[in-house]
């Protein structure tokens, strides 16, 4: 490599590899001393849009870790700083129903996706054992067309600052089993969670919260209200909060979030960024909102342009992506 200071190195290593890990693998086949001397980038961070990618990038991980750790390696052991999970119609290795389907199909694709849901609980926990210590920034992005089970985290996510959910927080948070109200009549259902086991309590929550450090939390075209209560336990550090589109019940639903007492309230939220939705009311849910922070002088209510009528989930998907990527890490 360039005979540069070792520091202006880092700065080079560590911009160039942002894009999700192409790079890292790249700069990781140049020579024997550009990997070592990028072994500790070359995860910075990482994309994977399928539990295909997710297993390959286990493997290579779990193995770069190993040469990291052995008696002769110089190499820095490997970092996960950002990572964006993509699990869409077209990448995603899961059959997606159509929009006319006979019961014949859907009993068959009941069967695939039974399947498909304990492979991605496995693998997709075995990912976040590996990477949680030290994940920074994490951005998921699903369909309902491929509705993502629920994970309960080992060990939470200590250095999680930024967390990005689009369609469904339902990866992370389920109210218990007796609740209805967050279920797709279309999703297979498993007494055991495909082996995720029990969903945790709010008293569990606010012992153990899988989020301690989080400060930005953005829910983008998420139906809020099943877990914005459980928010607050899961993520008691809570900075900024930013929903859009926000719709009637979200609204309802955030206001009563904002006007609990005691530590599920809340209490660190300074900052609440609402898109509208097109069929939101303006004087009546807005006004609710702001009602809420009366009595709390130091949370800030910013009301944004709402979308165009036309901005579909494959805009969305294009306008998350492009925000992970240009991201300042």
């Amino acid at each position: 490599m360039i005979a540069l200071p070792l520091d202006v190195w880092h700065y080079i290593l560590q911009f160039a590899c942002s894009d999700g890990g192409r790079t890292g693998a790249v700069l990781s086949r140049v020579s024997q001393a550009c990997r070592r001397d990028s072994s500790a980038y070359r995860f910075y961070s990482v994309q994977l849009h399928s539990l295909k990618q997710v297993e390959a990038f286990l493997a290579t991980y779990k193995s770069a870790a190993s040469a990291a750790t052995g008696k002769d390696s110089s190499c820095d052991p490997p970092r996960v700083r950002h990572l964006l999970l993509t699990f869409l119609p077209g990448t995603v290795d899961v059959i997606v129903l159509g929009p006319c389907f006979h019961f014949r199909d859907y009993h068959s694709w009941s069967e695939v996706k039974a399947i498909w849901n304990a492979r991605f609980v496995s693998t997709v926990t075995h990912l976040f054992e590996l990477v949680a210590p030290r994940l920074e920034t994490l951005t998921v992005l699903q369909s309902p067309e491929v509705l993502l089970p629920y994970v309960r985290v080992p060990g939470a996510f200590p250095a999680l600052r930024t967390l990005v959910l689009f369609r469904n927080d339902g990866l992370f948070l389920r109210r218990p089993r007796t609740d209805k109200e967050d279920r797709d009549w279309m999703e297979p259902i498993d007494i055991n969670g495909y082996g995720a086991g029990t969903h945790p309590d709010e008293a569990h929550l606010a012992a153990h919260p899988i989020f301690p450090a989080l400060e930005q939390l953005y829910l983008a075209n998420v139906e809020c209200k099943p877990h914005l209560a459980l928010w607050p336990l899961a993520a008691p550090r809570l900075v900024h909060l930013k929903v859009s589109p926000a719709e009637e019940e979200s609204c309802a639903a955030l206001r009563a979030a904002l006007l609990r007492d005691g530590s599920a309230g809340f209490q660190a939220l300074r900052t609440v960024d609402i898109l509208p939705g097109p069929k939101v009311n303006h004087n009546a849910d807005l006004s609710g909102l702001r009602e809420a922070t009366i009595d709390r002088p130091d949370l800030k209510l910013t009301v944004l342009e709402p979308l165009s009528p036309d901005f579909n989930d494959r805009r969305w998907v294009e306008r998350l992506s492009r925000e992970w990527t240009e991201t300042e890490h």
